[in-house]
């Protein structure tokens, strides 16, 4: 809540030990690391909540047009070799 505040201190020329002394003298008991830490978290959510979402590519024309299989509609069969130990084997071969 108070980046912008203390980021502003800053360029004042107050360092980071003074303002966390002023800081105590309002009764907010943090050291001068934490406060560090504290500051370089609110830069890094910033920086995250400046940056634009990517889009998602949209599918191709060709993509739409194929129809997707109903996965409820498997029969046991087939539902048993796509999962399970066997899910990887190719079925033409007698053994490996």
């Amino acid at each position: 809540m108070l980046a912008n505040d203390i980021a502003s201190l800053q360029r004042r020329g107050y360092t980071l030990e003074q303002i966390t002394e002023s800081l105590r003298g309002e009764g907010v008991d943090l050291s001068t690391p934490t406060l560090k830490s504290y500051l370089s978290r609110a830069k890094a959510a910033k920086t995250r909540r400046l940056r634009a979402p990517v889009a998602a590519p949209s599918p191709s024309p060709a993509a739409k047009a194929l129809p997707l299989k109903d996965v409820g509609a498997l029969t046991k069969a087939e539902a048993l070799t796509k999962s399970g130990k066997d899910a990887f084997l190719v079925k033409d071969k007698d053994s490996y």
